[in-house]
């Protein structure tokens, strides 16, 4: 039992990994937390005001002069410093939101993709059963035509394999909608290396169903 727990668990590891290489991928690429964390940047960077003032310090006598009031200027000393405009609170406050921004992001990406390989998953599986739905209908209505079977047990059993098809045809479309949410996370120029990353996140649909 201890075995086969080990077993199950480092077979999950590779698809974790690329789970949360998918959402690193999001993360790294998102142009709302990008445009967050760039305009943050600027601003705990570059938001300074420079300060100056100056004070009399003395005075000098010129030679040369005629008068004791024009022999007189004074001098002063300089004084400048910058000053950044924003508080230390202000700055925890913006780091803060930047890093609630990213955790929202990875909480509600990691969630789309939980919903997404379970509905691939389950696709998979009505795939197999729709298949063998299938190949029984198809054998029915041959034993109709031998008039081994009834037309009524033939019609009951296309019936419940054209509503089981409908429901799947429906949670394909379902999966597409959370493919696009998914890859709406990212500019358009990184979507078909995000589709790639999750196809391998996924099992994958091998054959059109009938």
């Amino acid at each position: 039992m201890k075995i086969f727990f080990v077993l199950l668990v480092v077979a999950l590891l590779p698809a974790a990994a690329r789970a949360e290489s998918v959402i690193d991928f999001i993360v790294a690429n998102n142009a709302d937390l990008q445009e967050m964390r760039s305009i943050n940047s600027n601003i705990l960077k570059q938001l300074k005001v420079e300060a100056k003032g100056s004070a009399a310090y003395g005075e000098l006598t010129q030679e040369g002069t005629t008068t004791l009031d024009q022999a007189k200027t004074r001098y002063s000393i300089g004084i400048s410093a910058s000053l950044p405009l924003i508080s230390p609170a202000e700055r925890s406050q913006k780091r803060a939101e930047e890093a609630q921004k990213e955790r929202t992001l990875r909480l509600d990406v990691a969630d789309l993709l939980m919903k997404y390989r379970s509905e691939q998953k389950a696709i998979l599986e009505e795939d197999r059963i729709l298949q063998g739905l299938y190949n029984e209908v198809q054998w029915m209505g041959k034993r109709v035509a031998a008039g081994v079977d009834n037309q009524k047990d033939h019609n009951s059993k296309l019936t419940d394999y054209l509503v089981k098809r409908k429901d799947h045809e429906l949670r394909k479309e379902q999966v597409g909608y959370i493919l696009e949410k998914i890859l709406a996370y990212v500019p358009a120029d990184r979507r078909a290396q995000l589709r790639g990353m999750l196809n391998e996140t996924v099992p994958q649909d091998s054959k059109n169903q009938r």
